[in-house]
């Protein structure tokens, strides 16, 4: 895929504010939600879950366990499922399959996908983002296991999962928490130097975190792609240690690269980490 880079300059802040998470559940036929079954399934993966309202379009359930201050009190988040009788935009995936490098038959089972419902949080930015994505994961997780989707899209990450290997994915002893969270696109620059590549992560923004992005000619794609997703869980794990100027180790033991923060050279327009070669 080619793309022109733009010409950002510095942010003026490290930190992106956090947005709401977007799951869409896509099915082939159409679907039936029994809020009995999803709520059982819910008592699996939760301590307590209340069931604060229903109706037509929406399933709204709140969660004591992770719960964050708001002025004086604390406020459980929340999580809800709306359904949609609008069929989705027929173009709607094509950025998602065009940046799809972990399920290939995606190509095949998406245009056959012609029904959706969202997952979305609520009340959820004042708490910790991992406790957050821990609570919307374990969430998406019961959904899916209740309503057998054939396809997941993470609207944030711009990315499609197969349902399954997603679940597996993020319930491994060691488990894969970005795996719907963050993406990694690959560019050919159009307007850049001769045979220079443009990478990023996509994703990490929603959480509060900046993404990282680089430029280059003479790396191997997969061993770049392979050190942004190693980047993206450090900084989800360890947060935003990172500070401008730093250094990090790039390819190589012996390979610094220095971090700039800057605003996205592809949109959306984010703050991100640029890695640039030690001079």
């Amino acid at each position: 895929m080619h793309t022109d880079i733009g010409n950002q300059g510095q942010a003026q802040s490290a930190i992106n504010e956090p947005e709401l998470f977007y799951a869409q559940l896509l099915f082939e036929a159409p679907f039936t939600l029994d809020k009995d079954q999803i709520l059982a399934e819910l008592t699996k993966e939760f301590l307590q879950v209340d069931s604060i309202g229903s109706g037509d379009n929406v399933f709204l359930y709140a969660f004591p366990e992770y719960s964050a201050q708001y002025d004086d009190k604390e406020v459980p988040m929340q999580c809800a499922i709306l359904t949609s009788e609008i069929p989705l935009p027929s173009k709607q995936f094509d950025s998602a399959l065009q940046q799809n490098w972990e399920w290939q038959e995606a190509q095949e089972v998406i245009p056959r996908c012609q029904y959706h419902f969202t997952i979305t949080d609520l009340l959820s930015r004042n708490l910790d983002y991992r406790l957050r994505a821990e609570c919307f994961q374990k969430f998406v997780i019961a959904v899916i296991r209740v309503t057998q989707p054939q396809a997941v899209y993470f609207k944030h990450s711009d990315k499609l999962v197969e349902p399954f290997t997603y679940v597996d994915a993020v319930t491994d002893e060691q488990p894969d928490v970005l795996n719907g969270l963050m993406n990694i696109r690959f560019f050919n620059v159009s307007n850049g130097n001769e045979g220079e590549l443009f990478m990023d992560t996509l994703g990490l923004y929603a959480l509060g975190l900046p993404d990282f992005q680089i430029t280059f000619t003479a790396y191997d794609p997969n061993e770049i792609a392979s050190l942004l997703t190693g980047y993206g869980h450090y900084i989800y794990q360890k947060g935003l240690v990172i500070e401008e100027g730093s250094s990090i180790q790039g390819l190589q033991p012996d390979q610094i690269w220095i971090c700039h923060f800057m605003d996205s050279f592809v949109p959306p327009r984010r703050v991100v980490i640029t890695m640039e070669k030690e001079k």
